[in-house]
């Protein structure tokens, strides 16, 4: 979510009304969703456990990584060079064409009220621009299992 319309989800996650907050509950059965909030959207990913985004060098995108499995011992700067091999190909559409207005975005639990409230969440810095982007449903190395999604700048 971009950082201008956190105050929109903090507002209604607070609420008992079946409101945002409560939409992202509407996401069982798709990996991930474009929600409208306010006169944006943000992103919701329906799988539960630890996720990282790795950006690109230039800013023009990157990879939200949703942990399945993870080894112990993971050898994280091998991993992350492993995901910029991986060919553009190899990932599915999802048909979201995701648009930044912001340069400062947040990944962070749909339970918490806005980043940093009682969950670790992470800064995503993106051009703003549309962003289409794409999936591997199940990505499988040596260090576990994942689901990935490339953003990419278009």
């Amino acid at each position: 979510m971009e950082k201008r319309l956190i105050g929109l989800w903090e507002a209604d996650a607070g609420t008992e009304e079946r409101g945002l907050y409560h939409k992202t509950e509407e996401v069982d059965g798709a990996y991930i969703t474009e929600m409208a909030l306010g006169d944006g959207s943000c992103i919701v990913i329906s799988e539960e456990g630890p996720s990282t985004w790795v950006s690109n060098e230039n800013g023009d995108g990157g990879i939200l990584v949703v942990s399945i499995y993870v080894e112990e011992g993971i050898d994280e700067e091998r991993f992350l060079e492993s995901l910029g091999k991986i060919p553009d190909d190899r990932y599915s559409e999802t048909g979201i064409g995701y648009r930044v207005f912001d340069d400062r975005s947040y990944l962070f639990p749909a339970c918490d009220l806005k980043p940093g409230y009682s969950e670790p969440y992470y800064q995503v810095d993106l051009i703003p621009g549309v962003y289409q982007i794409k999936m591997i449903e199940e990505y499988g190395s040596d260090d576990g299992s994942f689901i990935l999604f490339k953003f990419t700048r278009l």
